[in-house]
């Protein structure tokens, strides 16, 4: 007889496991709970998933029940060639040891016998199509023998968990490969990405596009793509012209200008791409293209600016063995016509109103040479003639600041439009150089900066010039930086007063300057923040701390957002708090998503908790009914393992079990006992030879018996089945059923029918409420005994006519799937687990669904099959998402092969993978170095890598994993010719969900672009040769300076005084000239002062600090520092003392500040520090902070002179030392 109860567990084992599959989406978690339920379905309280790793050829212990903590997820078994999980997996069947001791068809791991483990099952885990995904196995700790319904039931539980792990690594991949997408299409926002249909109407507009051509997807989206050509290509047919190609060719050709939302036009360089499906019908295109307005708007201007910088210098070569302001002029005045190609260009002056021409330079037109009456300008327009001024006039006809006195003067003149620069002004004489031409012109850029930067040749002030433009860039730059970075920037006095407006502020929050002032700002506070909000205030000015806190802030609109407030004190010389600045960031999108995402964990924490508590009352419903059956049980229940010979024949049998009933009977057995010797009579009673055969044959027995040996007198019913290499008997005394047996047998039949009723009840109850469809049919598969209300649900179709008739079933089957799904009942009825896939149309709505249909063979006691049951389970979600997969790969692939960069991806650390190893490569890499796809894998891109940059380039890959992204450069192999050219690699990680641990997400692999910069090095390096040209001709002239001050300038005090800073000026000049990245090293600074005044060596001198450069902006105001200084100790100080001694330190604070020390000891300063300050003390606490933003303190103690120069993280650049 059947343990129904036993049936009923496992039954209710598999519903719980199939309501957690279909509701988790964590496969750790369902993987665990598999292994929880099967090991208390089984008893054995120790169970484990193994899955294959097939590149190691090992199996991961992926999950387990009853193990310890250090094994699950950690320990790997090799898949040797003679071990039992290796044959289940090959053989696709269940391998059971019953004993591992004494095991001889497999090698079993020492590490299981060490962990207690007696005997085991393993039993395969099959993906759809026959995948080996791993194995269930099952360890128990005691001899056990699994019986035919325990190997059944595990693979019943293997065949569910195959499709489920299939689905949860089908969607891993689909999200993955989402997230590599999102990733690419996101980081390419220099390129403009769309899809339009077959008709060229967009369908997709990405974040690229939107950034290149101003529209929305909002707005652009059911356009025709043609909105991005200019009105001359769409009049001409050429976006229709690039679709046919694209549809004929696969792709066309997009290199040309195209117009913006704003009118703006841009020069794109892409492509269009025809996108079609398996079958080859069009289902769009994919346009990717790159705006390069930019980038040849930058060419020409470099080739422009090359030919003007090779003029420039070509004329301060000129103009430097000149001595006379009239030569000068001459040259410069014939260079520059010739150059521009104008009518004529002069130099004059202008005193008054009346212009003299000292010489000039014609083309085509009279000389001006002579004096000219200015009055018919007007004031006004000679008001404009101020220093450094160019007054460009483009059509002297048409501008309206020209009165037509001044007009006909130009017509006159043959003077149509022109372009003076004003090179300076004294005793109020202005001096002019003219660019003038006969007929309009419209003045570029380029020229009018070309005639500034003639005038700037020829007036003597060019390097303040370039000076105070450096300086003007580099305050747009940090100001630009800081304004894309916040949304307010504002001040405050020392005490927290606002006395500074902040437009910034009020454009932010919608107040008045009057209502900003002060303490106003609280007021834009959100009322439940105001309190925090001063309180942190306070504190901060209290402890003269940075401010860093969060709070709510009124919008214009009346609405409050989140903004995150950091202010920090600027300090003066003395370290006083001079005024607080601050800057305010909006993180009200950052606050509504981390408030949405607490509210969603609260809601899955209390739907988790709740389902917990349901299992627990079910659980332990079901155990207190299992130990009430047991205690309760009257019938002897007795489990005895074989004993044999050397021959292996059973010679006697010894107790492994005794229940309550039996002990009782019985009195105390000891485990191991032996039965013959215990109770000979079972040999002359025939039960001996009973137990014999069923021990060697697997068939059961039941017999009633007459049994009057040791201490027992009467009849009994004895039971026995074969379990493991021994028996499990059941034996009840039935001596007074002997007397009233058809008492007996009626109220066994009235017991057998109630417990059917409720077995029947409680699986009814199971099947009603499953999201599955349950099914049972007769053998031989022409009649349904039951069908649950979910098909109802999944065919949409009612269940009575299916019920009534069968065939009304395969009535609902795709007509194309009918053969595979009528094949599979038949193969369950001849008694194996039969799977078959396949669509049905629904009745109801007419939707077609996927489903998986499951069918089992249902076994009576001897075995036979008597009916089929089966599982129907919707996949229909499983399979959109494997289309979707697939579709998003083909998406990402014709995305990364459409780009003219060399794309490449690379798993991350873990998994038998480390840095830099890559999993693909895109055809665009293959194609450039000649490498294979397989070559290219793991480390094999580097082989594609000159020799001399593969460490360099594996050490930024050890470095990219802290930082979150990798940008490096090195030089490949071009397979067509053999050429080294310099590419430039940038990658960002993918990841995967954000945990407690890893609030971002653990790097699961890395997608990268390599692009070709080779032209851009050679750019560079040209670029870089005339600067070292321009250092080298400024070093000339200003030996050519210093020659004319010692030969004009009359011997005095000051002369030498102002050769020498000269000197320092052209010692830092050499020092640029000689290195190729516009960079001083400060130690060489130091050195080279102290040995221009005699003592760079002496012992009574300390230089000491790291490595660190001063670019070339920056080397010259500290070398005149550095000068003064030592001009001083060589004149009063620690060099010109016996006993005066002289430091001179540097060290890099936090990355933030450098800090120069300049210390003299042993030099007592009579008097105290001078009363009068001179030029060296004015350059370093006025010039230094004003041209480099320095912080400077310049003292005279009683023991000598200290300074101390703080420069900013701009101003200097720390030197890498090797090896570090």
């Amino acid at each position: 007889m059947p343990d129904l109860d036993r049936i009923m567990k496992r039954q209710q084992v598999l519903a719980d496991f199939g309501e957690l599959a279909i509701r988790s989406p964590d496969l750790d978690k369902i993987l665990a709970e598999a292994c929880r339920l099967v090991g208390e379905a089984l008893g054995t309280g120790r169970a484990k998933i193994l899955e294959i790793l097939h590149a190691e050829r090992q199996l991961l212990v992926r999950a387990g029940v009853g193990w310890d903590p250090g094994i699950v997820g950690r320990v790997r078994l090799p898949m040797e060639e003679h071990s039992s999980e290796t044959f289940a997996i090959e053989a696709a069947e269940p391998v059971v040891s019953q004993d591992i001791a004494k095991e001889d068809r497999f090698s079993v791991p020492p590490s299981m016998r060490e962990a207690g483990v007696v005997a085991l099952v393993n039993v395969p885990i099959f993906r759809p199509g026959g995948q080996p995904y791993g194995l269930l196995q099952v360890d128990s700790t005691e001899l056990r023998e699994f019986g035919e319904d325990d190997i059944q039931f595990l693979r019943t539980y293997a065949n569910i968990l195959g499709p489920v792990i299939d689905r949860l690594l089908v969607v891993s991949a689909l999200r993955s490969t989402e997230e590599r997408f999102r990733l690419t299409v996101e980081a390419a926002l220099d390129y403009a990405i769309f899809l339009s249909d077959p008709e060229d109407r967009i369908t997709d507009w990405l974040p690229g596009a939107q950034a290149v051509f101003g529209w929305t997807a909002e707005e652009a989206v059911g356009q025709p793509a043609a909105i991005t050509f200019t009105p001359e290509d769409r009049e001409s047919g050429q976006d229709r012209w690039e679709t046919e190609t694209a549809r004929n060719e696969g792709v066309a050709p997009n290199v040309r200008w195209h117009i913006r939302k704003d009118g703006r036009r841009v020069f794109i360089d892409g492509s269009t791409r025809a996108l079609r499906d398996p079958d080859g019908t069009l289902l769009g295109f994919l346009k990717i293209g790159q705006d390069v307005t930019e980038r040849r708007a930058a060419e020409a201007a470099l080739r422009e600016r090359e030919e003007q910088q090779k003029f420039l210098l070509s004329l301060s070569d000129a103009l430097g063995l000149l001595t006379t302001p009239t030569e000068i002029a001459t040259v410069a005045t014939t260079r520059l016509c010739e150059r521009l190609g104008v009518s004529r260009v002069y130099y004059g002056e202008i005193e008054g109103d009346l212009l003299t021409v000292e010489q000039d330079h014609t083309r085509g037109v009279p000389s001006l040479v002579g004096e000219h009456s200015l009055k018919p300008f007007g004031p006004d327009f000679i008001a404009a003639y101020r220093p450094g001024a160019v007054i460009l006039v483009r059509d002297a006809a048409q501008d309206p600041r020209l009165t037509p006195a001044a007009r006909a003067e130009l017509r006159n003149g043959r003077i149509a439009a022109f372009a003076d620069a004003v090179l300076f002004e004294e005793k109020g004489e202005v001096s002019v150089l003219a660019v003038q031409s006969a007929t309009p012109r419209a003045w570029s850029a380029s020229e009018e900066g070309l005639v500034r930067e003639v005038a700037e040749r020829v007036k003597s002030a060019i390097k303040r010039a370039r000076a105070e433009v450096a300086l003007r860039e580099s305050e747009a730059r940090h100001r630009l930086l800081i304004e894309s970075w916040t949304q307010a920037v504002w001040e405050c006095d020392p005490n927290g007063v606002v006395t500074t407006d902040s437009p910034s502020w009020r454009t932010f929050t919608g107040q008045t300057l009057e209502e900003w002032l002060g303490f106003g700002w609280l007021d834009a506070i959100h009322p439940d923040d105001r309190s925090y909000v001063e309180r942190q205030w306070r504190d901060a000015i209290a402890a003269r701390r940075l401010v860093d806190a969060e709070f709510r802030l009124r919008a214009p609109d009346g609405s409050w957002r989140w903004t995150n407030v950091r202010a920090a004190p600027v300090l003066d010389a003395k370290g006083s708090i001079r005024k607080w600045v601050g800057m305010n960031i909006d993180i009200d999108a950052r606050k509504h998503v981390e408030a949405a995402l607490r509210e969603s964990e609260a809601r899955y924490r209390l739907d988790l908790e709740r389902q917990v508590r349901e299992r627990t009352v079910e659980l332990e419903r079901s155990r207190d009914l299992l130990q009430a059956t047991i205690d309760s049980s009257v019938d002897m229940i007795q489990v005895f393992e074989a004993v044999r010979d050397a021959a292996g024949e059973i010679v006697d049998y010894v107790w492994v079990l005794n229940n309550h009933t039996s002990a009782s009977r019985y009195g105390e057995v000891r485990e191991g006992q032996s039965l013959v010797e215990r109770n000979p009579g079972v040999v002359p009673e025939g039960i001996f030879d009973a137990f014999r055969h069923v021990t060697r044959t697997g068939e059961p027995i039941i017999a009633e018996r007459y049994y009057a040996h040791e201490q027992f007198s009467g009849w009994f019913l004895q039971s026995a089945v074969k379990l493991g290499d021994g028996v499990a008997t059941t034996t009840k005394d039935i001596t007074a059923w002997k007397e009233a047996q058809a008492e007996l047998l009626r109220l066994q039949a009235e017991v057998a029918a109630a417990k059917l009723r409720e077995s029947e009840e409680l699986f009814r109850a199971f099947a009603d409420n499953s999201a599955d469809t349950i099914w049972i049919v007769s053998v031989d598969g022409s009649r349904l005994e039951y069908l649950s209300p979910a098909f109802e649900r999944m065919f949409g179709e009612a269940r009575g006519p299916v019920l009534a008739d069968i065939r009304r079933w395969r009535e609902l089957v795709h007509p194309d799937d009918l053969a595979g799904a009528a094949d599979f009942l038949p193969r369950a009825s001849a008694g194996e687990t039969a799977i078959a896939h396949y669509r049905v149309v629904r009745p109801s709505d007419g939707r077609v669904v996927h489903l998986r249909d499951t069918g089992f063979p249902i076994r009576d006691e001897a075995g036979a099959v008597v009916r089929v049951a089966g599982i129907v389970q919707d996949v229909t979600d499983i399979h959109d998402a494997t289309a979707a997969l697939v579709g998003e790969k083909e998406r990402f692939r014709m995305l990364a092969e459409g780009i003219p960069q060399l794309v490449w991806r690379s798993c991350a650390e873990g998994r038998s993978c480390a840095e830099g190893r890559w999993t693909w490569s895109s055809p665009q890499w293959r194609g450039y170095t000649g490498q294979s796809q397989q070559g290219s894998h793991g480390w094999g891109w580097l082989e594609a890598l000159h020799p001399d940059d593969r460490a360099r380039t594996m050490v930024a890959w050890h470095a990219a994993r802290p930082h979150g992204r990798l940008e490096m450069e090195y030089r490949v192999r071009r397979a067509a010719d053999g050429a080294w050219r310099w590419h430039q690699t940038r990658s960002v990680p993918v990841r995967n969900a954000g945990t407690a641990e890893q609030p971002e997400g653990r790097i699961v692999e890395w997608l990268g672009t390599t692009t070709d910069i080779e032209d851009l090095k050679h750019l560079q390096a040209g670029q870089a040769v005339l600067v070292a040209e321009l250092q080298h001709r400024t070093r000339n002239l200003l030996r050519v300076v210093r020659n004319l001050a010692r030969r004009s300038i009359p011997p005095q005090p000051g002369r030498d005084e102002y050769d020498e800073r000269l000197a320092a000026l052209g010692r830092v000049q050499g020092f640029l000239a000689r290195t190729e990245r516009y960079a001083v090293a400060l130690r060489d600074l130091v050195e080279a002062e102290l040995q221009a005044v005699g003592d760079g060596v002496s012992d009574r001198v300390v230089v000491e600090g790291p490595p660190v450069d001063l670019p070339g902006e920056g080397a010259q105001p500290v070398a005149l520092a550095l000068h003064e200084l030592a001009t001083n100790a060589v004149k009063y100080g620690a060099i010109a003392q016996p006993g005066g001694r002289l430091s001179v330190t540097w060290r890099v604070e936090e990355g933030a500040r450098l800090l120069i020390a300049w210390r003299e000891s042993g030099v007592p300063i009579p008097g105290g520090p001078p009363a009068r300050r001179g030029y060296g003390s004015e350059l370093i606490t006025r010039a230094l902070p004003y041209q480099m933003r320095a912080e400077t303190a310049l003292e005279f103690t009683p023991d000598g002179v200290r300074c101390l120069i703080a420069l900013p993280a701009g101003a200097f650049r720390v030197v890498e030392e090797a090896g570090s």
